[in-house]
Formats: structure tokens, sequence, C-alpha cells
């Protein structure tokens, strides 16, 4: 398979929408932590979750945003061709002039039962919220297919997730 011509965005979102967790790791003072989270993306590729701001990944996360993760369907059979991500990236705390956008992301990919008539996005705002929406920006993505790539994982070029500017 050649990976210059692979259908990169195609298969990325696939992956995506097969699971609706990922695990995601963080590294702090005493060791690494890893922690499922419901997770939703953008066109981007960035990945949102929302945390309590005390949790353990929280507070490691506040002292050095560098995380990874792995996003994969637990529903394949790892006896037939199974297919996922491992990514690295920097974990941001939204601020609260963009949660009403990323609120919308959020809870488009939601379970219906999450969406409660008094789930509004200022619930999200402000130092003392409960709960906090936090956006990862990928700084590197590995992806496996035995479909296409046998056992070997594959980088996804940076320009899938990170396009280049256009100079005038």
């Amino acid at each position: 398979m050649d990976t210059k011509t692979f259908d990169w965005k195609k298969y990325l979102v696939e992956c995506f929408e097969s699971t609706q967790f990922l695990a995601l790791s963080s590294l702090g003072a005493d060791g690494i932590w890893t922690c499922p989270l419901f997770f939703a993306f953008d066109e981007k590729y960035n990945l949102y979750f929302i945390s309590q701001p005390k949790s353990r990944h929280m507070g490691y996360i506040a002292n050095r945003n560098n995380v990874s993760l792995a996003i994969y369907s637990t529903q394949q059979d790892p006896a037939k061709d199974v297919f996922g991500i491992q990514m690295r990236g920097h974990a941001i705390l939204v601020d609260d002039a963009d949660v009403e956008d990323v609120f919308k992301i959020y809870y488009a990919r939601s379970p219906a039962g999450a969406v409660m008539q008094d789930n509004l996005p200022e619930k999200y705002k402000g130092a003392r919220a409960e709960w906090k929406f936090v956006k990862i920006v990928p700084t590197e993505i590995y992806y496996f297919d035995t479909r296409f790539f046998g056992e070997k994982r594959q980088v996804v070029p940076m320009d899938v997730y990170r396009p280049r500017i256009a100079r005038v």
C-alpha cells in the first residue's frame, strides 16, 4: 500500500467513529496515569473531552500538557483485521470564549441521554465550573490497520492534520 495515496482522512474518521472512548495517558510527579474518556473530534483531528478540574489527569495536564492516547474499538475481533490510532499531543484547557463551539462539537457526538435540558455551555465556564472542556491538539498520529499495512503501524503525514497555510 502506498502511504502517499492512502486516504488518511477517510480511515482516521472511520477509526474515530468506531468507538466513543479513548485511553488518555498523562505524566505527573508520581508517574504515568491512564484514564478512559468519552471524546469528540473536529475536522482538524483535534480531540475534545470533559473532566473535573480536580481529577488526577487534569492536575497532571495543568503541570505538563504533553499527553498520549490510544483509540480503538473493543468490538474488533483480534483474530481478524484490526485498526486503531495512537497519538501524542498537547492538552489545552478550552477558553471560556470557545466553550460554546466546543460544546456543540462534543454534544453532537454524545449519547442522546447525556444531553439534558439543563446542560448548557455556561455550566463549563469560569474558574468554579465543576467540569471543563479540554482540547487535544495532535503533534504525532500513528495509524495501524491490518487490512492495508499488516502488523506495521504508519506515521500519518503531518499535512493531514496540520495543513500548510498557502502563501500569497
